[in-house]
């Protein structure tokens, strides 16, 4: 979308309470914010500028599983409710239902697996989705000849997306001694951009680095 007048402003908010045991640890988290200029970081303007202001709050979970001999599971999610405030007269999108959203990651974490001091992390993740709510249009659907006018109806679009993605990624980093360090990464993710159909995203990295 375009740019909106005015720079989108974020103020957020958030409360952490963690557990700790010899061999988890746990954590519940709970956030509030607002957000001027967009909406879940989208912009627009014009005929088709979004709700200027919105309230958010979320609910987290997240837990560490320490499983011995150096690896490690950790897990988090998190949903969140997403309240738009007025839409601007001169847009086509005249409202906005509240939004529900979801965000969760899983990873194994390892360290000293094929030599001292390599790491190896295996994730699973899916970006923040929209998983409830629309916004209403008022649209064109027809012509009064007799007045001169369109006539216009409302019409509700989901905001909710065809797909959901869902990214794996498998990294491991090994010291190379004088030489550096070497970091490699595989990932694949499938429905990008929560886009039912859309071509699965398939790459890999190799990085080195040095110091001189």
């Amino acid at each position: 979308m375009g740019a909106s007048s005015g720079d989108p402003k974020v103020s957020r908010a958030i409360v952490r309470v963690a557990s700790t045991l010899p061999w988890i640890e746990t954590g519940v988290s709970l956030g509030a914010g607002r957000e001027t200029g967009s909406l879940l970081g989208a912009t627009a303007a014009a005929s088709f500028a979004l709700p200027h202001t919105s309230m958010n709050g979320t609910a987290g979970l997240d837990a560490t599983v320490r499983l011995g001999g150096g690896w490690r599971l950790a897990l988090a999610g998190e949903l969140g409710v997403v309240r738009p405030g007025a839409a601007s007269d001169l847009s086509i999108i005249t409202g906005a239902t509240r939004l529900t959203t979801s965000r969760f990651s899983a990873g194994l974490l390892g360290g000293s697996v094929l030599k001292p001091g390599d790491r190896f992390g295996l994730r699973v993740s899916q970006p923040l989705r929209v998983e409830t709510g629309g916004v209403t249009l008022t649209v064109p659907v027809g012509y009064d000849a007799a007045r001169g006018i369109a006539v216009l109806e409302d019409r509700r679009a989901s905001l909710t997306p065809t797909g959901r993605e869902i990214a794996v990624e498998a990294a491991y980093m090994r010291p190379l001694g004088r030489y550096g360090v070497l970091e490699t990464s595989l990932f694949r993710r499938q429905d990008p951009g929560h886009s039912a159909g859309t071509t699965a995203d398939t790459g890999a990295i190799v990085a080195w680095s040095t110091s001189f």
